[in-house]
């Protein structure tokens, strides 16, 4: 071998092994990439006005149901498969839990099902709260592509946090700074707390969409006089509409009674 095909030699076998160790690093700074939090991915969804997410990587897949100015359900598959809709919250068929889109346009088929059960993907740590599977093809197709993953209906984080009652049934509420009535809403852990102006109180929730509900947990037991507890509680478990105006949380029933809060 001569001097001027050793030379060669060394230099593609040093760009080999550069090209492996630039290869090697990208892998590694893709490993040590911190995974986002639920709390983190879910905001983004949030901030991008999303009702309703669902994903699943085998292979990889998207479902959006998007509330913004935009008013558009969007699928998106690795496959090649991209769907579109005009949008809507999704239905539900009589006595069942499972949520239900079922889109038939001039493109084709798509129908989602959102089954509510504690789920994750492969590679994902997070658990989410739907099951979801996707069945979708184009007008001209023969056959449906079927996707399987997770989904998870996003929470207006607006309405976290902590509120101070302020009016309950038309009435001004005469706030104690000490032990002021109030609620404190978890929308990660669909969790809620708070006092009622006798006990502490506290349960699970569920915010998906305009279905708003608070279901009654553990409180304490303390009697105490008056009125005031009991109609609160009365709005808080009976509450139908749940929103924001005017900076204010507002609770209201089939009845017309309410509670407003305050920050």
């Amino acid at each position: 071998m001569n001097k001027l095909s050793i030379i060669f030699l060394f230099f593609f076998f040093g760009i080999f092994t550069l090209c492996r160790a630039q290869s090697n690093q990208k892998k590694q700074t893709k490993t040590n990439v911190k995974p986002k939090s639920l709390r983190a991915e879910l905001m983004e969804y949030h901030n991008k006005g999303i009702l309703f997410f669902a994903k699943g990587n085998s292979p990889e897949w998207s479902f959006e149901v998007d509330q913004s100015n935009n008013k558009i359900i969007r699928f998106l598959s690795s496959t090649g498969m991209i769907f579109t809709a005009p949008y809507s919250e999704p239905f539900k068929n009589f006595n069942s839990p499972d949520y239900h889109y079922n889109f038939k346009t001039v493109l084709g088929h798509l129908k989602v099902v959102m089954k509510p059960k504690k789920s994750k993907i492969e590679g994902d740590s997070k658990e989410y709260s739907y099951e979801v599977t996707v069945d979708v093809k184009y007008e001209r197709d023969p056959n449906y592509q079927h996707f399987e993953g997770v989904g998870m209906f996003v929470p207006d984080f607006s309405l976290e946090g902590k509120w101070l009652l302020e009016q309950l049934n038309g009435t001004q509420v005469k706030r104690n700074k000490n032990n002021p009535v109030y609620l404190n809403l978890d929308l990660i852990q669909n969790k809620y707390q708070g006092f009622n102006s006798c006990n502490a109180i506290g349960g699970n929730l569920i915010f998906e969409g305009s279905k708003k509900q608070f279901f009654p947990g553990e409180s304490t037991l303390k009697a105490c006089e008056g009125m005031m507890e009991a109609d609160f509680m009365r709005v808080l478990l009976a509450a139908i509409i749940v929103e924001q105006k005017n900076k204010k949380l507002v609770l209201k029933d089939t009845n017309g009674n309410q509670a407003v809060f305050i920050r």
